[in-house]
């Protein structure tokens, strides 16, 4: 890969991660010499296909995802409310399943003394057991033991919700191709 397309790549990721959508980011290069449009959709294509890291999440990827195939279907009466209802669903998780630091879904719920959830990475050092907190985010109660257990019962019901997610995302784009 040239050095070009490798910063294109890199510089487009990294505009997405950030929370820009495609769109934008287009139409920040769009006037730009030199600039490949080609080559920023292979970078939100490799972005997409990406396996999730701690920078970049699902959610993110999911969200660039369904906006690259309502804009690659050309936004059909039938298609585009199914993708915006999908991505509505997605962007906002039932609030139980959120972290209050992050407002986003949880990976990994755990509790701390205080009696507050929070998802793992939030609240841990790099190890999942260090506290990065003496004190609770929310309540700013001393955490007395400074420890996060993990909450399996509500880590089960987020699988589940992200299964059910899955499969509507499965269902829609089955529908997407039988309708092509």
């Amino acid at each position: 890969m040239s050095d070009c397309k490798s910063n294109t790549q890199h510089d487009v990721q990294m505009l997405l991660s950030q929370g820009l959508s495609l769109a934008d980011v287009k139409r920040l290069w769009s006037d730009r010499p030199g600039v490949d449009m080609v080559a920023v959709e292979a970078a939100a294509t490799a972005f997409v296909s990406a396996a999730p890291t701690r920078i970049v999440s699902i959610k993110r990827q999911v969200s660039i995802g369904l906006e690259m195939v309502v804009n690659e279907t050309g936004g059909s009466d039938l298609i585009s409310p199914v993708i915006e209802k999908l991505r509505d669903e997605y962007d906002d998780p039932p609030d139980i399943f959120q972290c209050p630091i992050m407002q986003c879904l949880m990976e990994n719920p755990v509790v701390l003394s205080s009696g507050h959830m929070f998802d793992r990475q939030c609240v841990c050092e790099d190890d999942g057991i260090t506290l990065k907190f003496s004190r609770c985010p929310i309540s700013r109660l001393p955490l007395e033991p400074p420890v996060a257990f993990p909450v399996l019962k509500l880590k089960a019901q987020i699988i589940e919700f992200k299964c059910k997610r899955f499969d509507a995302v499965l269902s829609a784009a089955e529908h997407t191709r039988s309708t092509a």
